[in-house]
């Protein structure tokens, strides 16, 4: 997914849940600052500059076949 399109998914469900209080679950691969251009990464400043994080949860890449990370945001 581009990151257009994921902004404009991540507006809408700001929009959808609006006034409530609602708390917004992302599965995701982040890093901390992505220093090459990698297809499945966007660093966390990405995140961060969309979403209202008040939690994160990082798994250990060598304990899981494949590695996510969830991001805990406000709606």
């Amino acid at each position: 997914m581009t990151d257009v399109k994921l902004i404009k998914a991540i507006n809408n469900i700001k929009q959808l849940t609006y006034g409530k209080s609602n708390l917004i679950f992302i599965g995701t691969r982040f890093d901390f600052e992505l220093k090459e251009k990698n297809r499945w990464y966007r660093p966390l400043s990405f995140w961060e500059k969309h979403l209202d994080i008040i939690g994160l949860e990082r798994s250990d890449p060598g304990k899981l076949h494949k590695h996510l990370d969830l991001i805990i945001a406000r709606a």
